[in-house]
């Protein structure tokens, strides 16, 4: 995933037109706590890396930076709302992430929220390589064997996800679609049950995230083919990506960025940019995310909106390429 520096998308020279002018402003920003609205579980690896963040954000700021979560269905739409909806002074924003920001307009009917139309972006925060796994008894030992194992196969290979629409769901799509391979995709409702399954065979494939796979990767029970992202991983150095694999186009970071409410002022927005874009040049906090498989990404507002402009239409026309429906 490339980030781009110098494109500023039409929305955001018209919502800068629509925002406070400096003046308006009471007092210096942030005058209390700011919160993060984060569309998952507390615990998760979404959850745990805003919270690693937010700590040293709210150094900078000088001010609390509170997680609140909203695990609610919709593909993170309950939060995406709520931020949409809220007063734009810059206590409350968004984590979203890829799913909510350029998956969920192609995926979602009648989705809630426009994720470009109604919200700013201040920076991407960190980025999730997926990694193609398989059981640790699979006879593949690299991405050509397991290609070549699936052709050999009537029935095909059988590929598991957490669920529609998620980054394992979409990259298995993409394996599909570039091997030209009988893939199956079997929905959990959980990347603990997916994983619990593809330890006990019954499946072929799973794409997931380091710090899901990392128990079972120690004891042998998975064995990695493959890295979804442009670069390889620092903490398994020896993963190909899928590209060095011979299959350039499965390529999927699972992104997370923070954006606030539409008409947010601009000065609230430089003071957000600064604080968080320091908070993840930290080295404290790139080490403790590169140990959960996560990589610290910050940017400027106007690489983030280039980002989700063009993932968004990446994962449109993958969607209607794989025939992918919600349920």
């Amino acid at each position: 995933m490339k980030f781009a520096t110098h494109y500023a998308p039409p929305f955001i020279a018209i919502s800068v037109l629509c925002c406070a002018p400096l003046s308006t402003l009471a007092q210096p920003y942030p005058a209390k706590a700011v919160n993060v609205i984060v569309a998952a579980l507390p615990g998760g690896i979404a959850d745990l890396g805003m919270r690693r963040i937010a700590q040293k954000a709210a150094e900078e700021l000088r001010q609390p930076v509170v997680i609140q979560n909203r695990s609610g269905g919709g593909g993170g739409a309950v939060g995406a709302v709520e931020v949409k909806n809220a007063a734009p002074d810059g206590y409350t924003l968004f984590m979203g992430t890829a799913s909510t920001h350029a998956v969920n307009k192609s995926l979602i009917v009648n989705l809630p929220y426009d994720p470009i139309a109604d919200f700013r972006p201040i920076t991407m925060l960190y980025s999730i390589p997926t990694l193609l796994a398989v059981p640790g008894k699979s006879p593949a030992r690299n991405v050509a064997e397991l290609v070549s194992i699936g052709k050999g196969r009537p029935g095909g290979l059988f590929f598991l996800s957490p669920g529609i629409g998620t980054a394992s769901h979409l990259a298995g799509e993409m394996l599909k679609l570039a091997t030209g391979l009988k893939l199956e995709h079997i929905a959990h409702k959980g990347v603990p049950q997916a994983l619990t399954d593809l330890v006990a065979e019954r499946g072929d494939l799973f794409f997931t995230s380091l710090i899901a796979a990392q128990p079972f990767l120690k004891d042998g029970r998975l064995r990695v083919l493959g890295i979804t992202s442009q670069k390889r991983s620092s903490e398994l150095p020896d993963v190909p990506t899928m590209s060095e694999a011979g299959y350039p186009s499965v390529e999927v970071d699972f992104w997370a960025c923070l954006v606030a409410p539409l008409k947010t002022p601009d000065v609230v927005l430089r003071r957000l940019n600064e604080a968080f874009v320091r908070a993840l040049a930290s080295p404290d906090v790139i080490q403790s995310l590169a140990a959960s498989g996560v990589t610290a990404s910050s940017s400027t507002p106007e690489a983030l909106a280039a980002t989700i402009v063009s993932d968004s239409a990446r994962y449109a026309k993958l969607v209607k390429e794989a025939g992918i429906r919600a349920d």
